[in-house]
């Protein structure tokens, strides 16, 4: 499906912007991330804005149809807990709802959310070594012993194993007070999905608006997968110097499926399938 470049006739882009600024309304009591205070446009929306209004309708519904199309095609699908039945020879998946309008976040407040997810991300990895390691925060009495043992999560046979308690990977739920400000809504560390999902929307929304991607200072995702897989075969490598990493995935009636597959396809270089067990 070929991308027609941006229109030159017809309306201009400061025409199709007093448009789509004409009809939107911000919602009471919520802080809008297009809008300010003093119904401006923020300046961080300000280039993609620009790219958005120099499509016509026309162009815009095609690029969408193309963003789409590698959805479908790639086979990006969810779904939802409790509501697969082995009977459907599709287990109930359900296409990925793409959003065609990203969300914009300036660079300067980005480093904030980033360098408050990597201390918390840093605090439960500590918490987790010590829980299964030396016990420090128990034997201090900063912990209760019943907490943790008592949990059905606590998996006592890695106690004390290497790397045991080792945080492989983390994640967070994130929201936005009325006061414009972040907060971390939940911690998720027992096999957080999204990665998978946020490799694809770029993918899709890199390919539609590929002049938009070239334009704009986006944060990269690669580096991620690479620095993820690099920790995997470090961690290995300490316990035993001649093991390798690996990484396993549920089977196909399993909710999240399709990203276990595609992430572990990102940090794999041989794949091989293992029967039962």
């Amino acid at each position: 499906m070929a991308v027609q470049g941006r229109t030159r006739t017809g309306r201009s882009r400061a025409d199709r912007r007093a448009a789509l600024l004409a009809g939107y309304r911000p919602l009471p009591g919520a802080f809008d991330e297009f809008i300010d205070g003093q119904g401006e446009v923020r300046p961080h929306w300000e280039p993609f804005l620009s790219e958005w209004c120099a499509l016509s309708p026309a162009e815009l519904s095609q690029r969408f149809g193309l963003a789409d199309r590698h959805v479908r095609d790639t086979g990006v699908s969810y779904r939802v807990h409790g509501d697969v039945d082995a009977r459907d020879p599709g287990f109930g998946e359900r296409a990925w709802p793409l959003s065609h309008v990203p969300l914009v976040i300036p660079e300067a407040e980005w480093q904030v959310i980033a360098a408050g997810v990597t201390q918390r991300a840093e605090l439960l990895s500590t918490l987790l070594d010590d829980i299964y390691g030396p016990g420090a925060l128990i034997a201090k009495g900063l912990l209760p012993a019943a907490a943790i043992t008592g949990s059905p999560d606590y998996l006592r046979p890695l106690h004390g194993a290497p790397g045991g308690g080792s945080l492989q990977l983390y994640a967070a739920d994130l929201g936005r007070g009325p006061d414009g400000r972040w907060w971390v809504l939940q911690d998720r560390t027992q096999a957080p999905s999204g990665t998978g999902y946020a490799l694809e929307n770029r993918l899709a929304l890199a390919r539609a608006f590929p002049d938009m991607f070239r334009s704009m200072n986006i944060e990269r995702l690669a580096s991620f997968f690479q620095g993820f897989r690099a920790g995997l075969v470090a961690r290995s490598k300490r316990v035993e110097p001649r093991t390798s990493a690996c990484c396993t995935h549920a089977a196909r009636s399993n909710e999240s499926y399709f990203e276990q597959a595609l992430f572990g396809s990102w940090l794999i270089v041989r794949r091989r399938r293992i029967q039962g067990g």
